[in-house]
Parts: structure tokens; sequence; C-alpha cells
């Protein structure tokens, strides 16, 4: 054998020695590896919690208890509706303790008293005390309609308020009654006409006054 085949012989022998080697390395080390990681112990592994395996199951007692009081809120719901109906009932049921009274204008006359007896032939129609101070008050009479009270001297008189010429509403003047629709005057002691174009007098009533009550006859005196 020549020099240059010697050398080329230990070359080769020498790369794969080489390679062998390197090749013996990389299987022990992976062996080494996989060992380590077979000997590694149960308690490094993580343990799998029951809880997030399984839905966690609720006691009895627990569903009792929660039974327990949804039936307590459902019934002391029911009881409070039934007291707001039942408040509400009786604020239904209950007249209202503040009533509105419509005071008695000037020229009319107060409430007349429902318990008084009118006598044969008359009709309750005022109280004296609602026609204090005033020298005449409208009334409104059962059978003729809107009439006037009027005070001469101290006397009470009462005429039918409805002009005979036109249906309009005749006023107390001193000592007339007049029409304001077409200038009729009437006498205010009996009713007569002093001024036309009225053609008759006014109805004259006659008037009774039995305590605080004062009634007028049902059909004109005149």
């Amino acid at each position: 054998m020549n020099r240059r085949e010697f050398l080329r012989t230990t070359i080769a022998t020498t790369t794969i020695l080489a390679v062998g080697v390197t090749g013996i390395f990389e299987i022990a080390a992976k062996a080494g590896s996989s060992q380590s990681a077979s000997q590694q112990t149960p308690s490094e592994i993580p343990p799998i919690t029951t809880e997030a395996a399984q839905p966690s199951a609720q006691s009895p007692s627990s569903t009792t208890a929660k039974a327990s009081a949804t039936t307590q809120a459902a019934s002391s719901a029911q009881s409070s509706t039934t007291t707001e109906q039942s408040s509400t009932q009786q604020s239904s049921s209950s007249p209202s303790t503040s009533t509105t009274t419509r005071a008695p204008s000037s020229s009319t006359t107060s409430t007349t008293s429902a318990t008084a007896v009118a006598p044969a032939g008359y009709v309750l129609v005022a109280q004296l005390s609602g026609l204090s101070g005033k020298s005449s008050a409208y009334f409104n009479h059962p059978s003729h309609g809107e009439s006037i009270f009027i005070d001469l001297s101290g006397e009470w008189k009462a005429f039918s308020a409805v002009c005979t010429h036109r249906p309009c509403t005749v006023d107390f003047q001193t000592s007339e009654l007049y029409c304001p629709c077409h200038g009729a005057t009437f006498n205010a002691s009996n009713g007569s006409v002093t001024r036309g174009p009225a053609p008759t007098r006014l109805g004259e009533y006659d008037v009774l006054i039995q305590g605080n009550d004062v009634f007028v006859s049902t059909s004109y005196i005149n």
C-alpha cells in the first residue's frame, strides 16, 4: 500500500468513528431525557379537580332552605297584594270626609231645612238667616221657577222674577222691580205694572215665616 491510499483509509476511518461517536452521544442524551421524564413523581402531575370535572351537587338541606325562602317571598307578596286591595276597597267604600260646599251668592237664598214640614198650600224655599242683611234675594219656586224676595221696611214680599212681557229676569231697585230687557217696571209692594211694555203684573206669593223657615204659597195670590 502506498502512502496516498494509507492517508485516504485513515481519513475515512476517522470520519466514520467521529460520526458514530456523535450518534452514540445523541442517543444517550435522548435516552436520559426520556428516563428523567418517566421517573417524574405523581406529585408533580397537577391533580384533576373533581369540582371542575363534575357539577357540584346541592345538598338536600340547601335545596329545602331555598324552596322555603321562595315560598315565604311568594306568601309575603300575596299578603302585600291582599292588604293593598283591602285598603283600596276601604278607601272607595268610605265616604270622603272633605266635601265642597258652595257658598250661596248674595243674591240667592241659603239652603232650606230638610226636616221642616210645610203647612198645607205652602212650600219651604229659604231660611230666614239666609235673608239677613239683604234687601232682595232670588229663589226657585217648584211650580213657577225663578222668583224673588223683597224686604220692604222689614216685611218680606215674594214675586215671580220673570217679566210678563218677555222671559227676562227683573231686578229690585229701591222701590221698583225693573226689567233690563225692555225697561218695564213693577210696583215692589204688589207687583203691578208701573211702566210698559209689560202687559200684566208680576205673580205674587203669600209669605209665611215659622221660626227660621220661610215658606211661600204654592200658587199666586193675585
